[in-house]
């Protein structure tokens, strides 16, 4: 599998001739409460691949981004040892994920992406919650750079028009207008289409379309205003 995987890679990359700025890969390491693999796991199965292929994109003039969810903070070390510059997506409620504690620990060498709660504040919060979210964050993780600010994971069916409006007026406030936007959405059905639920492909539609289209336009209006900015989408489920 690494072999086929690595071979995938060094095609693409060398289609790219120099194209790429930042290579993204995922793998979920962590559940809410802790790894779910040891530290001495990571290094017996995955550390050398991983390496490989950080290293291979490097090689390549890239970034490595890698997402997981959840609480894997004995395995960011080795991360960062195997090349990692982007830990995505930082998940506050997991257990010893404080971003404060990361930040203080591992922000010379690796950057962090995420943040803003998806598990509580955005779905069943307010605006002046998630603008207190924001604010937290922005205080925890932004000195010295290295904090791309974003919600955890996917804008949930749940979330509200208004609290990502709420979410990108905080932005203003404490940063200035948002000039760069990735969007990042990507759930699926996985059932037979004779079988889907209309409140199923709904969630479907309101987290890859709705709340994609929510947050890209927030993004647009302020980068109309700022006459300049850049934006691009990541999507992805299993085919």
């Amino acid at each position: 599998i690494r072999s086929f995987y690595l071979e995938y890679a060094r095609r693409i990359f060398e289609a790219a001739a120099g194209k790429l700025d930042i290579v993204l890969t995922g793998d979920d390491f962590g559940s809410q409460n802790g790894p779910l693999l040891s530290p001495a796991m990571w290094i017996e199965y995955l550390q050398e691949g991983f390496s490989a292929y950080t290293g291979l994109a490097r090689s390549s003039g890239c970034r490595v981004m890698h997402h997981t969810c959840g609480s894997v903070r004995p395995l960011i070390p080795l991360m960062v040892e195997g090349g990692l510059d982007v830990l995505q997506s930082l998940q506050p409620e997991a257990a010893d994920m404080a971003p404060a504690t990361l930040k203080a620990e591992f922000g010379d060498h690796i950057a962090f992406w995420g943040g803003i709660d998806t598990q509580h504040v955005l779905p069943f919060g307010g605006p002046d919650d998630v603008e207190a979210e924001v604010r937290t964050r922005i205080g925890h993780l932004a000195p010295g750079g290295g904090y791309v600010l974003g919600s955890v994971h996917n804008i949930l069916a749940e979330v509200s028009p208004e609290n990502i409006v709420a979410m990108f007026e905080a932005v203003d406030r404490a940063l200035g207008p948002v000039t760069a936007m990735v969007n990042n959405a990507g759930i699926d059905y996985t059932t037979h289409t004779g079988d889907v639920a209309v409140d199923g492909i709904n969630r479907v539609f309101a987290v890859n379309v709705t709340g994609a289209f929510l947050c890209a336009r927030e993004s647009i209006r302020r980068m109309s205003t700022a006459r300049g900015g850049q934006g691009g989408a990541i999507a992805g489920a299993p085919g």
